[in-house]
């Protein structure tokens, strides 16, 4: 992503403090098909994405000075902490009454929209399903339309994308209304509303082994607990019956069910087989299981194999 890139990168590095919150399960978060680990990068266009991740750059009080949604490319990422820097100046700025500093804030926004090079703007086109979401919702998210008239003569097949603002218009805008606010009072869930809340570009569809797991699944199915903790004590009397053939023959019918591994561990794990408990428990989560017990047993297995290993290594040293 951006962020990993040069020139930002040392940018970032060299005149600001760097942090990140995990917004899963967050009201206004986004769903989205699962990128594989092993899945290539790629670039998109700035502002794609706006309930999946939002860039916030804060002042020293926790003042927002700017937000920018989404992806963002790495140019256009860098004019845009600049201009950050100089929402910074203007906000720590004592001499300027904070209702002039609002205007002045918004002056800026909306300045630095009109600077744009051609580039960043054609970087910032809305995405098709995004301007669909907006078409359909045309009535609440009118900030995002460049020309009604457009959109009042098409039909439901093709919408035309000249009717549209770009990304960097609609968080200019947005951002000169806003002002400058502390976090905690920054309504999040309305500034990101211009974009649909769910994307997949079927990369989770792919049948190789490597990726079975994650065929047909979303970003927030395999981020959801599969059991819940206070439930999960132990396996049903059903699985608890299961004899290790019985879980072997289920396991190679549903390869992908996470809940199987957590059982397999669990049976191996009482009859004094750790290390292969372990790869079922790490199998599970692998899976996606987010099964507090799954988690405490390959924590528990893996300090037992780790003093065990150190047993042996000692007694091996003390017999030489």
């Amino acid at each position: 992503m951006s962020l990993s890139q040069e020139p930002v990168f040392s940018y970032l590095r060299r005149r600001f403090v760097v942090g990140y919150r995990n917004i899963a399960g967050e009201p206004y978060a986004g769903d989205s098909g699962v990128h594989p680990v092993d899945g290539n990068a790629t670039d998109t266009t700035n502002g794609a994405g706006p309930h999946n991740l939002q860039i916030f750059v804060l002042a020293g009080d926790g003042t927002v000075l700017t937000c920018l949604p989404g992806y963002w490319n790495k140019d256009d990422l860098l004019e845009e902490l600049k201009l950050a820097e100089k929402l910074n100046a203007l906000h720590c700025d004592r001499y300027i009454q904070s209702k002039e500093k609002a205007a002045l804030a918004a002056a800026l926004h909306l300045n630095h929209a009109k600077q744009h090079s051609e580039e960043t703007t054609e970087r910032s086109h809305l995405q098709g399903f995004d301007q669909r979401h907006i078409y359909e919702q045309r009535s609440t998210l009118a900030d995002c339309i460049k020309d009604k008239e457009l959109l009042q003569n098409a039909d439901d097949k093709q919408i035309p994308a000249r009717a549209f603002k770009t990304t960097d218009q609609i968080y200019h805008e947005r951002m000169s209304k806003i002002g400058l606010v502390p976090y905690e009072k920054f309504d999040l869930a309305a500034y990101t509303n211009y974009g649909t809340s769910h994307y997949d570009r079927g990369e989770s569809e792919a049948s190789s082994h490597e990726k079975l797991a994650l065929k047909g699944k979303s970003l927030q199915a395999l981020t959801r607990p599969t059991i819940v903790p206070t439930a999960a004590a132990a396996p049903s009397p059903a699985a608890q019956d299961l004899s290790l053939s019985q879980l072997n023959a289920a396991i190679s019918r549903t390869p992908n069910r996470p809940e199987l591994y957590e059982t397999r561990a669990l049976w191996f794990s009482k009859r004094g087989i750790p290390e292969q408990a372990h790869i079922d428990a790490c199998r599970a989560l692998w899976l996606g299981s987010r099964n507090q017990e799954t988690l405490a047993l390959k924590k528990a297995l893996e300090n037992y194999m780790a003093k065990r290993k150190a047993s042996i290594s000692a007694l091996k040293a003390r017999t030489n």
